[in-house]
């Protein structure tokens, strides 16, 4: 029920609007029932695009029940009707089956489509199908140009000036009563080019065809009248040399023995001037050629019989040539409406075409300058630091919408910027911070074991005579120590200094990681003998090949190994447990230590981070595990904690298997 009142309101709507048109239209008929001023066009072409067949319904029905004149049969009507609904059908029929192209004209396809089909290709066959199948004509004329012209220009007036600014800009409109494909077309955004575009084929078209109707249709018109100004005066000229001749035979004397022969001669000027009469009156009064006959007849029976009748003959000529002088006066009249009417809708086209520059300025002034202004002030508070919302830039045109897309992204990208920014500097700060920490800690950690290098050496030099072999010997191994011990911490600095600056080499071959694990136990083994701890080694009978770095995977070792005999307490195993996953090798270091939270699991293998600053825990640099993660990825592979307070951590290694 709801689709057939919409349907039904959409014939209603079509039939009166066409209807009113239609009528409006018989006020300017100039030519055979032909209208310079037709904008029923406009109304079949837009209700046609909007709502398909059933406009064409409305289109004849509006065309039935305003006829141009009592005379018109109903099958000329219903002809009418059904050209004028072909008219309307002919762009509907393009539009929809090409989808390339849309009906409110976003692009310059559109455009020219319609252009074509909406208000040349249609209008031609509405001007050339009425002109043959709705006009009547003499006897053997099928078609007059002239009036397929004025009714060509008056449909591609109204097409031009009416149906295509309402399909380009009549967005709320087709939103509101149009099919489902224009409200979906009149909800996307248009470009201020292509508005543009379809103003200035407006204006240009517009001027144009006023121009036509002003030069061509009164340059024709003021010919034909001036043509007929000429035949009126031959005629005129011909009557009075008729009724002259007439006069003259009257006036001679029935007993002079030459009147038989001026009677005869009288009778053939007679007969001459009538057959010039009627190709004089045939262009310029087609009434009077009814009455020329009469009069002819008239004058050739008294030439022929007896002339009794002469006054009255005389009067019938007068009269004729009086009937003439009232033909030209209704021609005159003609002429002034004709030119009236032409004139009244040359100036209705200047006016219209003037008034849709002049709302389109004022469109473009409001769509254009207010958005502008918003955009500035957009760009004026993002400069500020202030919150912008892109959703205030008001226009319907797509290149506001673009900017405002374009400045939604610039904000949000220098937020996250300033984010970054933000968190780049926290870390720079925290970072600085661990460096000064850092300064503070290798102060004391190189100023150790110089003092005891200076100190036991100069115990050494002064006790060189006196101080026996053992003493001598611990003496030289606390130096060895401290040596070493400097020496390590020097390598560390080293070796994050290089990797920052990106000239740490790597020296790639094929690895055995049980070698690699045997080495760094052995050459740990001191420090878990010192705290009585014990390194349980599991690892597979097949070699444990890897591409890598030899020394570097030994260093990560020595690393992971050092930390947990450092956080273990006495007595507490450490393990070295090896296995092979989805073609990467993997070594865990599990210790029975202190462990770590999950606070500090996040950033113990950033630089200079530690754990404990303070107690017996806080030595060192920081630098450890940041080496170990570092040199892990440098060589395909990746590091991994897992740990809980007083409960041990899990370090476990894995690298690519060759």
């Amino acid at each position: 029920m709801r689709a057939f009142l919409i349907r039904t309101g959409q014939v209603a709507l079509t039939f009166a609007l066409f209807s009113l048109c239609n009528a409006l239209a018989t006020q300017f008929e100039i030519e055979n029932s032909v209208s310079i001023l037709f904008p029923a066009t406009a109304i079949a072409i837009l209700a046609c695009m909007m709502f398909g067949w059933w406009a064409a319904i409305g289109v004849v029905l509006g065309t039935i029940v305003t006829p141009w004149s009592p005379e018109i049969s109903f099958t000329t009507l219903l002809t009418s009707g059904l050209i004028s609904a072909i008219e309307g059908m002919v762009p509907w029929a393009v539009f929809r089956f090409r989808r390339d192209i849309s009906s409110d004209l976003r692009d310059m396809r559109s455009l020219i489509a319609f252009l074509i089909f909406g208000c040349v290709v249609n209008t031609a066959f509405s001007a050339i199908a009425g002109n043959v199948l709705i006009l009547k004509h003499p006897a053997g004329t099928y078609l007059v140009w002239r009036e397929v012209y004025v009714w060509w220009i008056a449909d591609f007036t109204a097409a031009l000036l009416l149906a295509m600014p309402a399909l380009a800009f009549g967005h709320a409109l087709f939103s509101r009563i149009g099919s489902d494909a224009s409200r979906e077309q009149a909800g996307q955004p248009r470009t201020i080019t292509n508005a543009v575009q379809i103003l200035a084929v407006i204006l240009l078209l517009g001027f144009a065809m006023s121009f036509a109707i002003r030069v061509s249709l009164l340059n024709g018109l003021e010919a034909e009248r001036l043509e007929q100004q000429r035949a009126w005066a031959k005629a005129t000229v011909i009557v009075n040399r008729i009724h002259d001749n007439f006069l003259g035979i009257e006036t001679i004397d029935e007993n002079d023995p030459r009147r038989s022969a001026m009677l005869a001669a009288a009778r053939r000027v007679n007969d001459a001037e009538f057959a010039s009469l009627e190709p004089a009156l045939t262009h310029t009064s087609p009434e009077l050629m009814q009455e020329v006959p009469e009069v002819r007849s008239l004058t050739q029976k008294w030439f022929a019989g007896p002339q009794a009748n002469a006054s009255q003959v005389s009067a019938r000529i007068l009269k004729l040539r009086s009937d003439m002088e009232a033909a030209d006066g209704k021609s005159w009249a003609d002429f002034g409406r004709k030119r009236a009417r032409i004139m009244t809708v040359v100036g209705l086209v200047d006016g219209f075409v003037f008034m849709i520059l002049v709302l389109a300025s004022l469109t473009l002034i409001v769509n254009i300058s207010r958005p502008f202004h918003q955009v500035r002030e957009a760009i004026n508070a993002m400069r500020d630091g202030q919150s912008v919302d892109p959703a205030k830039i008001e226009s319907g045109y797509l290149e506001f919408r673009t900017i405002a897309g374009a400045l939604a992204e610039t904000q949000a990208e220098l937020l996250r910027r300033e984010g970054a920014l933000r968190l780049q500097t926290e870390r720079a700060l925290a970072a600085s911070r661990h460096k000064s920490d850092f300064l503070a800690k290798m102060s004391h950690e190189l100023r150790t074991p110089l003092n005891s290098i200076i100190g036991f050496s100069d115990l050494l030099a002064e006790q060189e005579e006196t101080i026996d072999h053992v003493k001598r010997v611990n003496f030289l191994e606390n130096v060895s120590t401290s040596a070493r011990h400097l020496l390590h911490l020097i390598n560390d600095l080293l070796d994050v200094s290089k990797i920052e600056s990106g000239k740490m080499k790597m020296h790639f071959e094929d690895v055995d990681l049980r070698r690699s694990i045997s080495n760094t136990v052995r050459s740990t083994s001191p420090l878990f003998v010192r705290k009585r701890q014990q390194v349980v080694i599991s690892v597979p009978e097949e070699p444990m090949l890897v591409r890598a770095d030899p020394s570097r995977v030994e260093q990560i070792l020595l690393n992971l190994l050092s930390n947990a005999n450092k956080y273990s307490g006495e007595g507490k195993p450490v393990s070295v447990i090896s296995e092979k996953l989805d073609g990467r090798w993997r070594i865990e270091v599990r210790d029975r230590g202190i462990g770590i939270s999950d606070e500090d699991q996040a950033r113990i293998f950033e630089d200079f981070e530690q754990v404990y600053t303070r107690g017996p825990n806080s030595t060192g640099t920081g630098l450890g595990l940041a080496l170990v993660k570092r040199f892990a990825e440098m060589q395909g592979g990746e590091v991994e904690v897992k740990s809980k307070l007083g409960e041990g951590s899990t370090f476990a290694i894995t690298l690519p298997a060759v």
